[in-house]
């Protein structure tokens, strides 16, 4: 809430302000008795209050209230046909400056066994089945098809589980001037980024820039699949270095 001061007459008066849900900024026509904005809405459901007097400063306020602060609460609600339900809330994960991209895994799907996938495409491959009759019988690390690919890693990656020629893998690697150039078929909803790392061992692995054109500016980034072919440009590194495309 931001309270603007003017000049008031020696006299008492008393204001009634409304305020509704959300960011309010009333102007006072009166000086108010107490002054201190803590003791005036004491007692009052406000997180918090910022004075403005115009004749002293340009600034309205040092932060802008719309915008999410780390720990504050983060509540996710998924709408389909079926209604309304809040799937997450929570003050994890933590808000980032403006303009970031933050990445938040959800399953919008019960998952009764707790091993990672959703239940209803874990149905899929007991239906497709003729050796399983219940969800737990499928394992994360069991290979439904038996491309190489664990059944999480192909839940994960947006493939199907039971066709053997559907997982992630990079198909066309070329040389392109100064960079490599890899293209990979993406899966909507899906999100791809790289990390690398000067040697294969696991926690060493850091976020890598790339570009998606032959002349734009490497950076690290997500890109969104949609169903087609995605593109990542990468300079090639001076010295000896691995590369980890990841989905989310």
């Amino acid at each position: 809430m931001c309270l603007s001061v003017s000049s008031a007459f020696a006299q008492w008066r008393i204001q009634d302000i409304a305020l509704v849900p959300g960011w309010n900024a009333v102007q006072l026509e009166i000086t108010p008795e107490p002054s201190e904005c803590e003791k005036i809405f004491a007692g009052l459901q406000i997180e918090s209050v910022w004075k403005w007097n115009k004749r002293f400063t340009t600034t309205e306020f040092s932060v802008d209230p719309g915008t999410l602060l780390p720990d504050d609460p983060i509540e996710i609600v998924v709408r389909d046909s079926r209604g309304e339900q809040s799937i997450m809330q929570t003050n994890v994960p933590p808000v980032g400056a403006a303009g970031d991209v933050i990445l938040v895994n959800v399953t919008a799907s019960t998952d009764a066994d707790h091993d990672g996938m959703a239940d209803d495409w874990e149905q899929e491959l007991v239906d497709m089945s003729t050796n399983y009759n219940f969800i737990a019988d499928i394992k994360p690390n069991d290979d439904f098809d038996g491309d190489g690919a664990s059944n999480l890693r192909e839940f994960n990656s947006g493939n199907f589980a039971f066709l053997n020629y559907d997982y992630m893998f990079v198909e066309k690697i070329t040389r392109v001037g100064s960079r490599f150039k890899f293209e990979l078929l993406s899966v909507p909803g899906k999100a791809y980024y790289l990390t690398s790392s000067t040697n294969i061992i696991e926690n060493s692995w850091i976020d890598a820039p790339f570009a998606t054109t032959e002349t734009g500016a490497a950076k690290p980034q997500l890109l969104e699949g949609d169903g087609d072919w995605l593109s990542f440009y990468v300079e090639y590194p001076d010295t000896r270095r691995y590369f980890r495309l990841n989905v989310k």
